[in-house]
């Protein structure tokens, strides 16, 4: 099962260690934007391309355990910046605040 996922943990993987990189170093972030107009395409493109490799490779019977397999790369993918921002709190201040 692991090696089904394995385009999902490398992307997963290379998204923390950028969310990590830019909160050592946010001047890095400046000089991104004006390459935003490439990225933001990219990006949607390589996402793209994992969840199909991802269906492609599962090739699980029934809609509810593609939705479920969905939903879970969906939840592990938008849990990345709250929790690099509770990191970088817990690193910067030395405590974990409470949510805003």
């Amino acid at each position: 099962m692991i090696d089904t996922f394995k385009p999902f943990l490398i992307y997963w993987t290379v998204l923390i260690l950028g969310c990590l990189f830019f909160f050592l170093c946010p001047f890095i972030l400046f000089l991104l934007f004006p390459l935003l107009i490439i990225i933001i395409p990219t990006w949607a493109v390589i996402v793209y391309l994992i969840g199909s490799s991802i269906q492609q490779r599962s090739a699980l019977k029934g809609i509810g355990k593609r939705i479920a397999t969905s939903c879970l790369c969906s939840l592990l993918t938008i849990l990345v910046l709250p929790t690099a921002f509770l990191l970088e709190d817990a690193i910067s201040w030395g405590t974990i605040s409470s949510p805003r």
